[in-house]
């Protein structure tokens, strides 16, 4: 939602949206706005940088967000050339370990 579609509910309206996300429901209306605006907010996936120490020279380990279907589609080519391998998952990024000279194209 944004600020202006709160703007224009209700108190009770807002202090129900801030129970649906166990916000505080006190405080005047624009401090529920941003309560609700803050929870809101999407999540940047930070994608975690390894250390080379842990590739063979010749390769190197990419992180892939669950939600980007391009980067997944030209990561799913290289691993049926078995020119990448998957590492391991951890919230929401897939890890790969590539052929160092390896990019994503746009």
């Amino acid at each position: 939602m944004t600020k202006d579609n709160l703007k224009k509910l209700h108190l009770v309206e807002l202090k129900n949206l801030c129970k649906k996300y166990r916000l505080h429901q006190s405080g005047s209306k624009s401090q529920l706005i941003n309560r609700i605006l803050e929870i809101e907010k999407p999540i940047t996936a930070v994608i975690h940088s390894h250390p080379v120490s842990l590739t063979a020279p010749d390769k190197k380990i990419v992180g892939v967000v669950n939600d980007d279907t391009e980067k997944s589609r030209q990561i799913g080519k290289q691993i049926e050339q078995k020119k990448a391998q998957f590492l391991y998952y951890s919230m929401g990024v897939r890890y790969y370990v590539m052929d160092k000279d390896f990019t994503f194209s746009e």
